[in-house]
């Protein structure tokens, strides 16, 4: 005999399947069809329609205590992960203080003074340094970029949709010589911007930003060039005293400010987004110099704001306060990286930069030539472990950052999965 028994599922549309019982007194009785209902059929059977079924709610994804130690993305805390929840409307007052205080606490991080004002802009970090080079950069502008890795190149490949430029390239392991990008901008007639990052991302190496600022503050106020400085890297954990001298910055929320990311802050001097104005518009979205301007006028953040995210960075910022500011927080950078030197070397972990090089923000390691190491399984026993690292830009070697809410107790965490998996692959 058979019957028609529905089948439910909560996560395909509910269905009927034909099963065939031995004898009648075995056959279970259909879910929701009655016994009037119950075809019996030879070989093929016409299926009655599948009851609706309410899909159930997923539940909550738990924390998998997985800890970044990547120097593109750093880890929160799981008082800002939690913040995440909660639900505001762009349109409501509440968000709007809550924007407002954001500015000012970034404002105050980087000890700016009243010259200053910032924007929120939604988007990726590449969409913040696209809208500030294809804001500020006159007609037949010239901009110099200085390069020592894949951020500088990004910056150069960004400015080169706009303008003229002009490339001052450094090795990966080199520090930015200031003597010759002085040369550069005394045989280079006709340079109206300088974009430089503040630390290259690829290496971990901190470029000498306060030495260019000082260079260009020697050129007449009517030749001087307008400078971009990228400190998503850098910002709430770095002496940004020399930063009161730039033109614009860019600040990624995800780095060390401890946020996560969805927008980025664009800081910059009023008298610059003054002179910026005259130039023609290039985009509606990137922007940033009309959306400050409405923002001032409305008191909201046009264009769909990244709600949750700045919720998170708010959150992020509080805490940073808390902890001391950007000098704290430097300090624990410092001795977390040089606790994961210190570690990295005695395990057999040669670093790729030299010592003066180094920086608290990321390092890079030269993957070890044994032959029984493998990174893909090195990266996954890692993760096992719950320790996330990738590898870098330069061919076999691997960065580890402890930039984020990483502390001495899960560098020695992270030290102690490192060993064993060496023990287990044997190199």
């Amino acid at each position: 005999m058979y019957r028609f028994a529905t089948r439910l599922n909560s996560v395909r549309p509910a269905r009927c399947t034909v099963r065939r019982y031995s004898d009648e007194a075995e056959a279970p009785e259909p879910l929701g069809i009655t016994e009037e209902n119950v075809l019996t059929v030879k070989r093929r059977a016409r299926k009655p329609k599948a009851p609706k079924v309410q899909a159930e709610v997923a539940p909550p994804v738990q924390p998998s205590g997985h800890k970044l130690f990547t120097p593109l993305s750093a880890t929160t805390s799981e008082t800002v992960r939690l913040s995440l929840l909660h639900e505001l409307g762009s349109s409501e007052p509440q968000f709007e203080e809550l924007v407002q205080d954001v500015n000012k606490k970034i404002l105050s991080v980087g000890n700016f003074g009243e010259e200053f004002d910032v924007v929120v802009l939604g988007g990726s970090e590449l969409m913040g340094v696209e809208a500030v080079l294809s804001q500020t950069v006159p007609v037949g502008g010239k901009v110099l970029v200085i390069t020592n890795g894949k951020s500088g190149n990004t910056l150069k490949n960004v400015a080169q949709f706009y303008a003229e430029v002009v490339e001052l390239s450094f090795a990966e392991d080199e520090q930015v010589d200031i003597e010759k990008v002085k040369n550069v901008l005394q045989s280079t007639p006709g340079i109206t911007n300088i974009a430089m990052v503040h630390c290259e991302a690829s290496t971990g190496v901190v470029l000498p930003w306060k030495e260019l600022v000082e260079v260009v503050n020697q050129i007449p106020s009517e030749t001087r060039p307008t400078l971009f400085a990228d400190v998503s890297n850098t910002f709430g954990a770095a002496d940004l005293s020399w930063a009161n001298d730039v033109d614009y910055l860019f600040v990624a929320p995800n780095r060390s400010l401890q946020g996560v990311a969805g927008f980025g802050s664009i800081i910059f001097k009023k008298s610059a987004i003054t002179k910026a104005q005259s130039y023609p518009k290039r985009s509606l979205s990137l922007d940033f110099i009309s959306q400050w301007q409405s923002q001032k006028e409305t008191g909201k953040v046009p264009l769909t704001p990244a709600t949750h995210a700045l919720v998170a960075l708010h959150r992020a910022l509080v805490e940073h306060e808390e902890e001391g500011s950007w000098q704290a927080r430097e300090q624990r950078y410092k001795e977390t990286s040089q606790k994961l030197v210190n570690g990295m070397t005695e395990l057999g972990f040669e670093t790729v930069l030299p010592k003066s090089l180094q920086s608290h923000f990321s390092t890079y390691f030269k993957q070890p030539t044994h032959p029984q190491f493998n990174w893909e399984d090195f990266a996954s026993d890692l993760r096992f472990h719950r320790c996330v690292v990738y590898s870098g830009e330069q061919p076999k070697t691997f960065g580890v950052s402890t930039v984020g809410n990483i502390f001495p107790a899960d560098v020695t965490r992270f030290l102690s999965a490192v060993q064993l998996t060496k023990e287990e692959m044997k190199f």
